[in-house]
């Protein structure tokens, strides 16, 4: 990696990032075309190379637990327009469908910026929509199955010595006869983070009526955590965005009896 490095500095290019079996370089007034930097490094090191794409504008991520940057964790936009991404909620199975669907629409509006400046203009856009989804959340608009989790079993029930999210599904599920092993996964909404009692705390999602309130705290918390993901190198902290989507004023309503709920854009209203 070191010597790909030397190398393609040598042909004008600036080494931005380089994890594992990657190299990002950013161009020079004096930079040579990409192949011939390929065709130098495949040949001095015996290992073939390829352009994978240029990107318009990429964004490295830091690593959560100690704030300096992550191999694993970037998104950014090539010139035709694909989203690379990694190591964020988007690409991960525990996602609930509200940030998944929340996150895609503030990288769908990030997509359009052809640049780093543009990219800077876009960003409070993003933040609107982050916000929009908040406000939906707390008017009561987002179904309850859009807010169901994903998270794996790493143990019998009876190792837990913590009562997390986890344990109180796996509680609930064990009280209507079914048991779920490690390594299997267990799917549930949270209703009260705080409730010591199971079925208070969390709905699995197999049981759900349709009609259950979410904690919405909790919910804000993982859309603040996903806008930090996405714009933790700016300057946004998960802690900050929860303050900010907490007090923003709420112009949804909460949809009468007999209402159906459905997704338009970014955010959720209600149709008769």
């Amino acid at each position: 990696m070191l010597r790909s490095m030397d190398l393609a500095e040598s042909h004008g290019y600036e080494v931005l990032h380089g994890i594992v079996d990657s190299l990002w370089l950013r161009s020079t007034a004096r930079s040579d075309a990409p192949a011939r930097v390929v065709e130098h490094i495949s040949t001095a090191l015996g290992l073939p190379l390829d352009v994978e794409g240029t990107y318009k504008w990429v964004v490295f991520l830091p690593a959560k637990t100690t704030g300096v940057g992550a191999l694993n964790r970037y998104y950014g936009v090539f010139h035709d327009g694909e989203l690379k991404l990694r190591g964020i909620e988007l690409r991960k199975h525990d996602t609930c469908a509200l940030v998944n669907h929340v996150q895609a629409a503030m990288l769908e509006e990030l997509a359009k910026a052809k640049n780093a400046s543009e990219f800077m203009e876009r960003l409070p856009r993003a933040l609107d929509i982050l916000r929009g989804a908040a406000k939906a959340l707390r008017g009561g608009l987002v179904p309850i199955r859009d807010l169901v989790l994903t998270k794996s079993v790493t143990r019998e029930i009876e190792e837990y010595s913590v009562f997390t999210n986890v344990v109180a599904a796996l509680k609930h599920l064990e009280a209507r006869g079914f048991v779920v092993h490690p390594g299997e996964s267990v799917r549930f909404a949270v209703t009260k983070q705080s409730s010591r009692d199971p079925e208070a705390k969390v709905k699995v999602a197999e049981f759900l009526r349709g009609d259950e309130r979410p904690d919405v705290q909790e919910y804000l918390k993982l859309l603040a955590r996903s806008g930090e993901t996405l714009f933790a190198p700016f300057g946004y902290t998960e802690a900050a965005l929860v303050l900010d989507l907490s007090t923003t004023k709420v112009e949804a309503t909460v949809p009468a009896a007999g209402e159906s709920l459905a997704r338009v854009g970014v955010g959720y209203h209600v149709t008769a």
